[in-house]
């Protein structure tokens, strides 16, 4: 430029690097600093943009036992969305994942799957029995140990009959055996692959 004849270069700019790898080295030092200096600037934008989001969330808290409804929108051809049940249930919560997952469970015997809090709604209306306390098994928060009880069963012992109608018991003039209560224990299942993902 003309003002470069007039005043001359700069310093730094009238010391041009003398072989290929020392221009080399120079320029991945300047990208180097462009990217920390782009990533710094983004990081303060990220955190502005949280706060913002943050201000209108509401934290959900759903107990372990309760039922809920899940969000599940399906799309049909010739049908708007607006006029469709977008949730389905109801759902029996029988684990939390900490901290916004939850293990959902449809019925006794049906697969269950994790979902997140914002999928989730409170059921207030009739929902079935749950089947968690009627088991008897230990409710427990995924990641804490909870102690385990057993389940009280009463069995009554029978004298033992031949195939052709012959009582043991009977004809040994032994008496009828009383009611047994025995405690058996709960049955350990071990833990599914697909939730290793989800402990903190």
């Amino acid at each position: 430029m003309p003002l470069d004849l007039i005043v001359g270069l700069p310093l730094e700019e009238g010391k041009a690097p003398g072989t290929t790898d020392a221009f080399v080295q120079s320029m991945q030092e300047k990208a180097a600093d462009a990217y920390a200096l782009a990533r710094k600037h983004l990081g303060v934008a990220t955190e502005w943009r949280k706060a913002a989001y943050d201000l209108r969330t509401r934290e959900a808290n759903f107990e372990v036992g309760g039922w809920v409804w899940y969000w599940y929108p399906r799309k049909y051809r010739l049908k708007s969305l607006k006029w469709q049940k977008c949730y389905i249930g109801p759902y029996l919560i029988t684990r939390k994942i900490e901290p916004v997952n939850y293990v959902l469970q449809k019925s006794e015997k049906a697969k269950p799957f994790v979902v997140h809090a914002n999928k989730l709604k409170a059921c207030c209306g009739p929902t079935p029995i749950s089947w968690l306390e009627s088991s008897g098994s230990v409710i427990q928060t995924a990641g804490q140990k909870g102690k385990t009880d057993g389940i009280l069963l009463t069995v009554e012992a029978q004298s033992p009959v031949h195939p052709g109608g012959f009582d043991f018991m009977h004809n040994l003039g032994g008496h009828s055996p009383s009611p047994v209560t025995c405690e058996l224990p709960v049955r350990r299942r071990a833990r599914p692959q697909y939730l290793a993902d989800y402990v903190c």
